[in-house]
C-alpha cells in the first residue's frame, strides 16, 4: 500500500511509525492544520502539530499504522489503516481513515477519523 502514495503521504507514516513528531510536523506547511473528525478538535502550525502527535505517542508508547489501501484523488488522497498499540496497558487495534489534503509536496491539512466508541471499549 505504500507505493500507492504521494511520497509526502509515505514520509508521514514512516514518521509516525518512528514516533518522530517533529518529523511528521514538518511535513506539512507552516499553516498547516490536523484536525480529529470525532469531536473536532485541530491543531494548526508545526508546534502545535508535534505538540499533538508527542502527546499521542505518550499515550500510546508503542502505538503503529499499517496503510492498508490508498485512493487518490488529485490533491486529495485517503489512506485506510490499521493502528495498533497498548494504552493504558491494554492492547488496542482500531481501523481508521486519514485524509490528506496535498500542497505540491507539503501536507495542507489532515483529518482522521475513527471509532471512539470501539477504542473506549477496549480501554474499559
Amino acid at each position: 500500500p505504500m507505493s500507492d502514495m504521494p511520497a509526502s503521504v509515505a514520509a508521514y507514516y514512516d514518521a509516525l511509525n518512528a514516533h518522530d513528531a517533529a518529523a511528521a510536523a514538518r511535513l506539512y506547511r507552516t499553516d498547516g492544520t490536523h484536525e480529529e473528525a470525532n469531536s473536532g478538535a485541530a491543531r494548526a502550525g508545526h508546534a502545535a502539530l508535534e505538540k499533538g502527535l508527542a502527546g499521542f505517542f505518550g499515550f500510546m508508547p508503542d502505538v503503529q499504522w499499517m496503510p492498508e489501501k490508498t485512493i487518490r484523488a488529485g490533491d486529495h488522497v485517503a489512506v485506510f489503516y490499521r493502528m495498533t498499540g497498548t494504552a493504558r496497558g491494554r492492547a488496542i487495534r482500531l481501523d481508521g481513515m486519514h485524509l490528506f489534503d496535498l500542497d505540491g509536496a507539503a501536507l495542507s491539512a489532515t483529518r482522521d477519523f475513527w471509532d471512539m466508541a470501539a477504542l473506549r471499549a477496549q480501554l474499559a
